[in-house]
């Protein structure tokens, strides 16, 4: 009877360490999705065809967490004035009502 827990607790660990590895594997992936990294696709290219390389995994794990959003918030603060501007425009003209100006402006101010 001991064998047969013995067995169940090694297959047991077995599938558990699949998971770890494979979590541990994919991280640079998942760190570029959660942060909704502009180049994802190729990190997760990267990581996956050439992860199993130590220098390719920390490559593009240091490349999943270097922050992107530096160069988009400097385009995204002109454009949010120029988007204003224009909402403003389509609200005098009547094609947008006073609610819709004041929903669409609350999204570009976030």
């Amino acid at each position: 009877m001991s064998e047969v827990i013995i067995g169940i607790l090694l297959v047991l660990l077995f599938i558990i360490g699949v998971v770890l590895g494979a979590f541990i594997y994919f991280l640079p992936t998942y760190i570029a999705a959660k942060k909704d990294h502009s180049n994802f696709v190729v990190i997760l290219i990267i990581n996956l065809l050439f992860g199993w390389t130590l220098l390719a995994w920390l490559v593009c794990i240091v490349w999943a967490c270097i922050d992107t959003s530096h160069n988009e918030t400097n385009n995204t603060n002109s454009n949010k004035y120029e988007d204003l501007e224009k909402l403003q425009n389509l609200k005098e003209n009547g094609v947008i009502s006073e609610s819709e100006f004041e929903i669409e402006k609350q999204k570009l101010l976030r």
